[in-house]
């Protein structure tokens, strides 16, 4: 198992160990805030290198981990091995979804990163937890799932490549060939007002492998009421799909870069119509709460049988 590394930003150049505050400003102001390299690509390798061993053999050693294969392998989405469900599957790189993996401590070195730790003081305070820690990917070959608008749970997003600036969260899941999902928020109660989403890139994400895409200024919408989709995920009303998406911006990513992005803002994303797989790593921060790990200032783990604190 492969261990993070300690380096301090250097001419390479990755983002400093602190926030700044004209990208905490940017953050507020937009919802979103790219911050570019924050740690050592061997960092990222290191992370890639290990959700492999997860998902081929290593998940069975967390049974509390949340496991979902990919539809596009199984067959179905309503397969028991892509249904997310507490425990390992079956060995194979085609998993959609891993969450709980702030227990593994690779990925608890990156939840932990002094970096997430200066945001989440200024976000949210000093105790803080994780509503979820999540692998998700797109794999090449299969078109994964198109992510339609939605909001770690607001309203949506002119064709523009990559904003200047740093960001909050955005989440994308594969599927079926040629299946869609609408656009959606993602929500568990603190809506975005006590939390933050750190997502980072594990694959250079292009438009077409699916890059994020968001609607800046949409978490000042409030919470939005979504319909729902075969993945059970929360959606927009059709209706609202012309006007979210006359102001969309695609964040193509470099491997290992990252974007802060506000739980309530829209974000979607397309198809992997790659021959390339799109894997991100997407860490929800929200105020400690008895029911969820704890990763600040100190690592509590998680309490027995509370599965859905991580849906």
């Amino acid at each position: 198992m492969a261990a993070l590394v300690s380096e301090p930003p250097g001419p390479a150049g990755f983002h400093a160990p602190t926030i700044s505050d004209a990208e905490l400003a940017h953050f507020r102001e937009h919802g979103y805030c790219f911050l570019g390299r924050c740690a050592p690509l061997a960092d990222i390798e290191a992370l890639g290198a290990r959700i492999d061993e997860l998902m081929l053999g290593a998940g069975a050693d967390y049974p509390r981990m949340m496991m979902s294969v990919c539809p596009s392998e199984t067959g179905s989405w309503d397969h028991p091995a892509t249904r997310q469900t507490e425990g390992f599957k079956y060995p194979t790189l085609g998993y959609r979804k891993i969450q709980g993996l702030e227990e593994d401590a690779v990925f608890r070195s990156w939840v932990r990163h002094p970096l997430w730790r200066d945001v989440t003081r200024h976000v949210i305070g000093e105790h803080v937890g994780i509503n979820r820690a999540m692998y998700f990917a797109k794999p090449a070959a299969t078109e994964g799932v198109r992510i339609d608008w939605q909001c770690v749970h607001d309203a949506a997003s002119a064709l523009q490549c990559r904003a200047p600036a740093p960001a909050c969260l955005i989440l994308a899941y594969p599927c079926m060939p040629h299946h869609a999902l609408p656009c959606s928020q993602d929500n568990s109660g603190d809506q975005g007002l006590q939390a933050v989403t750190v997502w980072t890139a594990l694959d250079k994400t292009t438009l077409e492998n699916g890059c994020l895409q968001i609607s800046p200024g949409t978490h000042k919408l409030g919470k939005i009421e979504f319909g729902s989709t075969t993945s059970n995920d929360p959606t927009l009303p059709p209706e609202r799909e012309d006007e979210l998406t006359a102001r969309k911006i695609y964040l193509p990513m470099e491997k290992g870069e990252t974007v802060l992005l506000n739980n309530l803002m829209l974000h979607r994303s397309d198809a992997n119509k790659s021959g390339k797989p799109r894997r991100g790593f997407s860490v929800w921060y929200t105020a400690a709460q008895p029911r969820l790990a704890q990763v600040f200032p100190e690592y509590v783990p998680r309490p027995d049988n509370d599965a859905a604190a991580r849906l």
